[in-house]
């Protein structure tokens, strides 16, 4: 594990950027691609619980390393009193191209743009805090090798405060940031 952690290190480097104002001086989207207000947006949901996830799509390989696109989401899933789904949002952020050495490093970087996206709303809304859920796109299924880090990863999280979730409930990051890091947001409107 200890090599796993120094083949992140220029991840760690790239993501230090990632400070709390970062987040939302950058631009962020619906699904429709129409810019928003992260922050306005947010403010108008203050009393719902908000999904967040990331996930890297592979552009293309670069001698051992993999040229990834990564996209975070911020999620919201409206439901009535009764508990019934009543449709939701979705926003969206892309990270520059980031070269990634093994799944280890991918994983790494997804879930820390994941807790720093928290991070940085839950110190800007502190009262959202704890209606913040990190999904964590890791299988804790031995057969998936992603399930060789979830616990580093779940842990990462809850080292944040934060609650989590894993595949195949993860679909903020499994679901909704894969589909748009593949453009597949771009065909559907």
């Amino acid at each position: 594990m200890a090599q796993a952690v120094s083949q992140a290190q220029g991840a760690l480097e790239a993501l230090s950027a990632l400070s709390a104002e970062s987040w939302f001086a950058r631009p962020w989207f619906s699904l429709s691609g129409a810019k928003v207000s992260f922050a306005a947006e947010l403010g108008k949901l203050s009393g719902h619980l908000l999904h967040i996830g990331t996930d890297a799509f592979a552009l293309g390989k670069e001698g051992r390393a993999v040229r990834c696109r990564f996209v975070s989401v911020v999620c919201v899933h409206f439901r009535d009193r009764d508990g019934r789904g009543r449709g939701g949002r979705v926003f969206y952020t892309q990270h520059w191209p980031m070269r990634v050495a093994s799944i280890w490093e991918k994983l790494f970087v997804e879930t820390s743009c994941s807790v720093s996206l928290a991070a940085a709303i839950a110190e800007r809304f502190p009262r959202m805090g704890d209606r913040l859920l990190v999904h964590i796109d890791a299988n804790p299924d031995a057969s998936h090798r992603s399930g060789d880090y979830v616990h580093t990863l779940a842990n990462m999280v809850m080292g944040y405060g934060f609650r989590y979730v894993l595949k195949p409930k993860a679909w903020a990051s499994s679901r909704a940031a894969d589909f748009i890091a593949r453009g597949q947001h771009l065909r559907v409107v």
